[in-house]
């Protein structure tokens, strides 16, 4: 509201604001063992980064009002003209093939350069990228010197440590991407310049990097990222998901595939996925893993059809490592790289397309093509992978994998169901329906050390045994016997099969006991007492026990 009383020195506030900001940001780029000696000679240098700071809101606020911005109307009109010695030099610079230094540069120009120079030193990123935000980038200067520098921007949003700094960054240099024009060569460039860096050994650094893919997927048009960014975005974000190891940049990436693959149109989907598809051939086990999750959560994506069901599971079908089960010791060298992890990252998948379909889906398959499939992929976790796979991550996933499964079927007719996935898989000796064989391997497991080594399977263990006996009272010709009674048995038989070992002290109750057996077991415990109570007197009396 007081501007118009200013207004008579608005030239010189600005070129003082101007100067101070130049000297204040030169003084950052002079070394510690310089500004020492120059203070203990009594010569003073402009404040460090506070005064930078404090300029750089000055500057901003000035150039972003109407009435203040005119003050640097007579700078933009000044000329810098430098001596002639100078301009002999940078003929003679031109000359011997280095950078021509502008000597006529307007204010706007100086102003770039500053931000250029500061953008090198941390102290004054923030100062540097805060001007270039609302002062350059929101006037559109089109130089040559403005791509340069915002190219640079891009350096520091990946490699800088402080997160305000690559969270502006990350703003800046998409706004730039997004509104700036450009030639479509550079700009593939500028974008995998993101995409190299999805690696970056620094996980703020990664995070910036997803952050402004995000941005770009979410602002990009469709037809230009399905026609030109589909794949260069898409196949190197995948082949990251199975090395990320920081939790939050692995949900940010699953994020970011999910967004793009919903956004581009089917047929670049497809030209990706058959990029992708081409690794469950390859020998490559990081990128078989990075497929086996990627098919996972497309399945998910079931609004868009990202995927169809049967690539889905086929492909995780072929990805099924051949290994040895049985072994039960886990190698520490090398572990990154073990048959074990491809196993899980199928398993894993697998349970985000069974909790995402309905069964009657997944069973419409067996009547197709990809038949075997599926038949396969449910024979290795029902028959192998459960009862005998050596790692207890595998097994716990296959437990919440065949819950999801069970709980959600509404079981069918008794013919019906030897054509299911309820019929136990041909390799079962027994021929044997899929609930009994299950409650076989649940007990087994419940006898096995494992537990107590990996508590976290008894919950789901748990809920395991109880659907499935649900299941099978309701339904008695899941055992195999005809009377709801024989079912029960059935049911609880494997449960009984092996007496629980009490710990020491501990006797065993007779609550089990049947009616028949419990005045028979009350007369023998009454006979004891008896029997004791004797010994007591006979003990009291003197008597001889020999006698």
């Amino acid at each position: 509201p007081h501007s118009e009383a200013f207004h008579p020195f608005g030239a010189r506030i600005a070129r003082k604001v101007l100067y101070t900001f130049e000297a204040a940001s030169s003084s950052q780029m002079i070394s510690w063992r310089l500004r020492r000696q120059a203070q203990q000679r009594g010569i003073g240098l402009y404040g460090g980064s506070e005064t930078v700071a404090t300029c750089t809101k000055f500057l901003a606020g000035l150039l972003s009002k109407p009435s203040s911005e005119k003050w640097f109307a007579a700078l933009s009109e000044e000329v810098q003209s430098s001596s002639g010695v100078a301009s002999k030099q940078a003929a003679l610079e031109a000359a011997e093939g280095s950078t021509l230094k502008t000597v006529n540069r307007t204010f706007l120009q100086a102003l770039l350069g500053q931000v250029a120079l500061a953008l090198d030193f941390p102290a004054l990123q923030a100062s540097a990228l805060m001007l270039l935000k609302r002062v350059l980038l929101h006037r559109r200067v089109l130089t040559a010197e403005v791509y340069k520098t915002l190219d640079a921007v891009g350096n520091v949003l990946v490699q800088s440590v402080q997160p305000a700094v690559a969270s502006v960054s990350a703003s800046v240099y998409t706004k730039f991407l997004l509104e700036y024009p450009h030639e479509e060569r550079a700009l593939q460039q500028r974008v995998l310049h993101l995409v190299r860096n999805v690696g970056y050994g620094d996980e703020f650094g990664r995070r910036s990097v997803l952050n402004a893919i995000n941005t770009i997927v979410a602002r990009f048009p469709e037809d230009l990222l399905s026609r030109t960014f589909a794949s260069i975005i898409a196949v190197p974000l995948v082949a990251r998901l199975s090395q990320e190891d920081d939790q939050t940049t692995h949900k940010m990436l699953q994020l970011s595939i999910k967004d793009l693959f919903v956004k581009i149109s089917p047929t670049a989907r497809q030209r990706a996925l058959e990029v992708m598809l081409a690794w469950a051939d390859g020998s490559s086990a990081v990128l078989k893993r990075s497929l086996a999750e990627v098919m996972g959560f497309l399945v998910e994506e079931t609004k868009a059809k990202c995927i169809a069901l049967d690539v889905a599971v086929s492909t995780l079908h072929k990805l099924l490592p051949a290994e040895e089960l049985g072994r039960d010791v886990l190698k520490e060298e090398d572990d990154y790289q073990l048959p074990w992890r491809q196993t899980y990252a199928v398993c894993r998948a697998f349970e985000r397309v069974v909790e995402t379909v309905e069964p009657s889906q997944l069973e419409s398959l067996l009547q197709t093509p990809e038949g075997p499939a599926l038949r396969g992929l449910w024979r290795y976790i029902t028959l192998e992978a459960l009862p005998t796979h050596f790692h207890p991550w595998v097994r716990l996933c296959c437990l919440r994998l065949l819950f999801a499964f069970m709980s959600k079927l509404k079981l069918p007719s008794q013919e019906a169901a030897r054509k299911s996935l309820l019929q136990a898989p041909p390799a079962d000796p027994k021929g044997r329906m899929l609930p009994k064989v299950l409650l076989h391997h649940c007990v087994d497991l419940l006898k096995n050390p494992i537990l107590e080594e990996h508590p976290s399977i008894c919950g789901p263990l748990t809920k395991m045994l109880l659907e499935l006996q649900l299941m099978v009272l309701e339904n008695p010709w899941l055992a195999g016997r005809g009377d709801a009674d024989a079912a029960a048995a059935a049911s609880t038989e494997e449960l009984v099969d092996t007496p629980m070992e009490l710990p020491e002290g501990v006797e065993e109750d007779d609550d089990d006991a049947t009616p028949a057996e419990a005045p028979k077991a009350a007369d023998q415990s009454g006979e004891e007492e008896e029997a004791a109570e004797e010994e007591e007197a006979l003990g009291a009396d003197g008597v001889d026990a020999d006698g």
